[in-house]
């Protein structure tokens, strides 16, 4: 299959067929920066020759590609879930940093894989020839299903710390068990014509830092907003965030995965809905 090129600002590809299926891989729509705080990297890779590759592990000894500083476990409940369109989403970010010149800051992304599993990868799973993993892993998520594509993708942004692309994988596509390991293999450049070599900073994979709301229902005989001994939690109420569901008949409610922006909480009683 011919290249697909994401060079322009804006572009979009959207996966079409088997379980990758709605997933959509495009620039970022507005510039958003990716500070200590924000978001969390999980996987960066780079290397001198041209072509960098690389999983995502808590691995301590170098191997592959990868910048350990910036490379670690993620599981599928550290990822947030953004809602666009009514779809679901988990969101990922790509910073990729190629050198500042029209000639050079093109980039190929030429593998993308998704495994699930119980436990973290190590060097012991990994299928160096096949870039797959063993028993235990799923994958989950291979962009060159359906057919072999290349994505030429464009360092955007003015040096590193803002993010070039936005990855949407719906969420029947990962699944919703939020104890699996999420394990993510990417090979980036290019040495043969049209060459776009991997020849810059890194590429730096992350997701947004969720947030946790917590609490609990209580009756508050005095009044005060403040929980007291002998307030006793309530039953059979259901809280929101927004819109979407945090508990429904606990005395507690817990919510995570929302992104950093003001959200209303709102209860019903049973009887009520």
């Amino acid at each position: 299959m011919a290249d697909i090129n994401l060079s322009a600002v804006p572009s979009s590809y959207t996966f079409v067929g088997g379980n990758e299926d709605g997933t959509i891989f495009r620039t970022v729509p507005s510039a958003a920066g990716s500070g200590t705080g924000l978001y969390n990297p999980f996987l960066a890779t780079h290397n001198n020759d041209g072509v960098a590759e690389g999983f995502n592990s808590g691995l301590t000894d170098q191997y592959e590609d990868v910048d350990l500083s910036k490379t670690t476990l993620l599981r599928l409940g550290d990822i947030p879930v953004v809602t666009i369109g009514g779809v679901q989403y988990y969101e990922f970010r790509l910073d990729i940093n190629e050198p500042n010149s029209p000639t050079a800051e093109t980039v190929t992304l030429n593998e993308l894989k998704f495994f699930t599993s119980a436990a973290g990868a190590t060097l012991a799973d990994y299928n160096d020839g096949l870039n797959t993993f063993g028993a235990g892993f799923t994958e989950v998520f291979n962009m060159d299903a359906g057919g072999d594509k290349t994505f030429v993708l464009l360092d955007s942004s003015s040096g590193s710390g803002t993010d070039d692309y936005q990855m949407l994988v719906p969420v029947d596509v990962l699944g919703t068990n939020a104890d699996l390991y999420i394990t993510m293999y990417a090979n980036f450049g290019r040495l043969t014509p049209p060459a776009y070599p991997e020849d810059g900073g890194f590429e730096e994979w992350k997701t947004e830092q969720a947030a946790t709301i917590t609490g609990t229902k209580f009756n508050d005989l005095d009044g005060d907003g403040t929980r007291d001994a002998g307030e006793n939690g309530l039953a059979g109420w259901t809280i929101f965030v927004g819109n979407l569901l945090a508990s429904a008949a606990m005395l507690a409610y817990f919510f995570t995965g929302h992104r950093g922006l003001a959200r209303r909480l709102s209860e019903a009683f049973a009887e009520d809905e």
